[in-house]
């Protein structure tokens, strides 16, 4: 009986970070485990050479190191968990190979935008921010913060289990990446100081597809009513 209580323990944290990963469509997988001590006591949870798998996009987020620190000071008032999320030396995997396999995706982002994130694929960020706040169907991120060195990214909004979301981002690209970057990318880019250039995009969705919104510094997008077949 004890040693079953003992075990239950032990893996109590692996066990909230499933709940989450459902709660947020993604998946942890790690070596090491994450106890009860770490998770609820010291809040303070680190997994070795993990791969965060995104569901939702068919895609993967591996990295050296990743700590994550639940807050659930706000989890009886108003039912909300805090999770303050840094990975280090993260990149993503296969992202090329998933871009090309997802025909859709292709056809409606044609030219620079798939170009823009084949870019992408080669760069390994020193470090990713992130704070989620979780609360019935929402999911909301105040803050979300990538450094690469020739690379930063920088987003906030919020989605829901409905399908509602409201997602603002924007990337700065350094003079040296853009140099190799194609003219037909560096035709979507806005120049900044220093020779660095961006991208900005406001993505807003209603519930269960009902609409769809995509601004840019190029170009805007207005489905009232979108359907998928």
């Amino acid at each position: 009986m004890c040693l079953a209580v003992g075990l239950g323990l032990s893996r109590s944290g692996d066990a909230f970070l499933a709940f989450i990963g459902k709660k947020i469509h993604v998946k942890f997988d790690y070596k090491n485990h994450a106890g009860f001590v770490s998770c609820f006591l010291l809040r303070h949870i680190a997994l070795e050479k993990p791969v965060v798998l995104l569901k939702d996009f068919d895609l993967a987020l591996g990295c050296e190191k990743a700590l994550i620190r639940p807050g659930f000071g706000k989890l009886l008032s108003e039912k909300k968990i805090i999770l303050n999320c840094t990975l280090k030396n993260a990149s993503l995997l296969s992202l090329r190979e998933k871009i090309q396999k997802n025909g859709e995706f292709a056809a409606f982002f044609q030219g620079a935008l798939p170009l823009l994130f084949d870019k992408l694929t080669d760069l390994t960020f020193d470090s990713i921010h992130t704070v989620l706040i979780i609360y019935g169907e929402t999911i909301e991120f105040p803050h979300f913060a990538a450094y690469a060195r020739d690379c930063k990214l920088y987003a906030k909004g919020y989605a829901t289990e409905s399908g509602s979301f409201n997602i603002r981002a924007k990337m700065f690209f350094s003079p040296e990446i853009v140099r190799d970057f194609p003219e037909e990318l560096k035709a979507v880019l806005t120049e900044e100081s220093r020779g660095w250039l961006s991208y900005y995009a406001h993505v807003e969705g209603g519930s269960e597809n009902s609409s769809f919104k995509l601004e840019s510094d190029r170009f805007r997008i207005n489905f009232e009513k979108l359907e998928v077949k």
